[in-house]
């Protein structure tokens, strides 16, 4: 069992000495960019569009016209269309005696965790965030990680499982946001899935990232890394193009409490302790 957790939260600096992206883009010598903490709300910028490439290869992946990156020129209007709602909406509700919170009411809540199609069980799959006070009953606010599987991403069942208590739950830690990810690149298949869990330190009550591994996204293994302090609603992602994971943390600044922070991180380099 690891009893040392190697530390996550790694500063991607030296990753992108003039690295050229697959559209072009030059990265700048210092990546992730660094800014000073602003003083009043304002955008960010954005290097690749100030500064376009002369040619910029599509042969990569689809391509999103999301901004003006792609468009030289055009006499069309873009437009917002707005979605229409599954007239099934919501697929996923609180309905269960252990998803209630210590307060009593009922919470489930996919958020940030994840929805992924397994071809190898052909099924959809999906992590939530349900209320633990019936395991978590020393906090006001206590969650963990349900789980619900479907056919058709439409109609979804929580099955009776046996990680605790013959529920749904597949991890039972005191958390806030977590990141679930297949990862399609994975050659071991003891960590197909990747969980990104911001749990509670128990020593101090404060939050972090919990790195774990699962072959299934049902059963977890114990954590193998872990992060610094940061704050509730963060999130992980994998970026295929640079091969790299990125974390997308909340920062509190004076302007906002509900700031972003970049990270870029090797899994490569962490290393379990036995």
């Amino acid at each position: 069992m690891a009893v040392l957790l190697f530390s996550l939260v790694v500063p991607g600096l030296a990753i992108a000495q003039t690295e050229v992206l697959y559209n072009g883009i030059h990265l700048p010598e210092q990546w992730p960019p660094r800014y000073t903490e602003p003083q009043k709300a304002q955008d960010m910028p954005i290097p690749y569009l100030e500064q376009k490439p002369g040619v910029i290869p599509v042969n990569v992946g689809r391509q999103l016209f999301v901004d003006s990156f792609l468009i030289a020129e055009t006499n069309l209007n873009r437009v917002i269309h707005t979605p229409r709602f599954y007239e099934g909406n919501p697929v996923l509700g609180p309905d269960k005696e252990w998803e209630k919170t210590t307060e009593g009411g009922l919470y489930a809540a996919p958020f940030s965790d994840g929805i992924w199609y397994d071809e190898k069980d052909g099924k959809f799959k999906m992590w939530y965030l349900a209320g633990a006070g019936v395991l978590h009953k020393g906090d006001n606010q206590t969650f963990y990680t349900g789980y619900a599987e479907s056919e058709d991403g439409k109609h979804w069942t929580k099955p009776v499982l046996d990680i605790w208590n013959q529920t749904n739950i597949v991890d039972t830690c005191n958390r806030d946001a977590a990141t679930i990810w297949l990862d399609k690149q994975e050659k071991d298949p003891s960590k197909r899935y990747k969980m990104f869990n911001v749990e509670r330190r128990p020593t101090d009550r404060r939050w972090q990232f919990i790195l774990k591994y699962s072959s299934d996204g049902i059963h977890w293994g114990e954590g193998v890394a872990q992060s610094g302090d940061l704050y509730d609603r963060s999130s992980a992602f994998y970026n295929p193009f640079r091969d790299v994971w990125a974390l997308s943390m909340r920062y509190g600044t004076t302007v906002s409490s509900r700031s972003r922070s970049y990270l870029e991180i090797f899994l490569t380099i962490l290393k379990i302790h036995t």
